[in-house]
């Protein structure tokens, strides 16, 4: 985002104490573990730009707690099947011969935004080692979030994504809304809702590159809003603001568990 425009939308620098304050004003405390969303763009001037709100997290849930955010690279995967946007069909060979296999130290995020980018590779942060569907984790109990994490059936119950909801994780969305708030995800999972797929993905094995084939099911985030916007009706949900952005903070088990339940509503 341009600068000038980053200026307009706020009244004065967003810093990292007025992060932390806001935080606290939405209840996210010492200790909490939280998977994050992020749109930059929406805070508005931050000094020290993404690094200031990745701080402002670590330390608003000191080393007691846990951030996560997802580290999704989707773009690690077959052409043949990309449609937003799709490739020219004479690309396809060439892409599968060049795709880097999936290595989480280097492999960069596909269109998440600059913070998870950042955050993947900020001191103490680890990353899952799903080819698509990876986290990145600070904080206590990082590890036991993020590991194992199976290629099949990424979003699943046993996924990261599993682990937070046993753990009564805080969903935080930072100029986001639901329909990109992927805990919803495991919803779908949980619901058995979904028909399966198969996806495929360029990894190491044994020193080699090669390209897999796992087992998942066909994830849509078409009712992700509704949902949201049924559960707040519902539920006690935090709002308020980090500079310039609408900011909810919600109960991931209890969304998850409402979510299942407006899945099976559907069959």
């Amino acid at each position: 985002m341009p600068v000038q425009e980053a200026i307009l939308k706020v009244s004065q620098p967003i810093t990292k104490v007025s992060i932390k304050n806001q935080l606290t004003n939405l209840g996210i405390v010492k200790g909490d573990h939280v998977i994050v969303h992020t749109s930059l763009k929406s805070i508005g001037y931050v000094v020290g730009n993404h690094p200031t709100v990745i701080k402002a997290l670590i330390e608003q849930v000191s080393e007691t707690g846990t951030i996560v955010m997802p580290a999704h690279s989707g773009d690690n995967s077959n052409p043949d099947n990309w449609q937003n946007p799709p490739v020219p069909r004479e690309w396809c060979a060439i892409l599968k011969d060049e795709i880097p296999a999936y290595d989480p130290s280097i492999t960069p995020t596909y269109h998440i935004g600059v913070i998870p980018e950042s955050f993947r590779t900020y001191p103490g942060v680890v990353r899952s080692n799903h080819p698509q569907f990876s986290f990145s984790a600070w904080g206590q109990n990082k590890y036991e979030v993020i590991e194992p994490h199976k290629n099949h059936y990424g979003l699943g119950i046993n996924s990261p994504l599993g682990r937070l909801y046993k753990m009564n994780a805080k969903i935080l969305m930072i100029g986001t809304d639901y329909e990109t708030c992927t805990a919803l995800h495991l919803a779908e999972y949980m619901a058995d809702i979904r028909k399966k797929v198969f996806l495929e993905s360029a990894v190491n094995q044994d020193g080699e590159r090669k390209w897999i084939q796992f087992e998942d099911i066909d994830l849509d985030t078409e009712h992700f809003n509704d949902i949201g916007l049924q559960f707040e009706q519902k539920h006690s949900v935090q709002k308020g603001v980090i500079g310039a952005a609408d900011t909810i903070v919600v109960n991931m088990a209890s969304l998850i568990d409402y979510a299942v339940e407006y899945y099976k509503s559907q069959k």
